[in-house]
């Protein structure tokens, strides 16, 4: 069995639940690769039987009114990750 974990990380958390988790799996004789999605190995996830993916959450249980806090915070100009969470819509 093959396995990629494939992560994207802001602060460096889930970097690290990623790479637990490819710890993990490799510990149990699954080989496993992870990758950022940044850098994602396209010959490992066409072959990958289990494909496990994680990202990053900041705010998913914000208010209704949290949009325009969301687009008054300095917060959302730091990174493109960041802008592209502060351009969503509140749902």
């Amino acid at each position: 069995m093959k396995a990629i974990v494939i992560y994207e990380s802001l602060t460096g958390n889930t970097r690290k639940a990623a790479m637990r988790i490819g710890a993990e799996l490799t510990s149990e004789g699954i080989a496993t690769e992870v990758n950022s999605i940044a850098d994602i190995n396209l010959q490992a996830l066409s072959e990958a039987d289990l494909v496990v993916v994680g990202s990053w959450v900041d705010g998913l249980f914000s208010s209704v009114n949290g949009q325009a806090e969301r687009d008054a915070s300095p917060r959302c100009q730091t990174s493109p990750a960041r802008r592209s969470w502060c351009s969503a819509p509140t749902p």
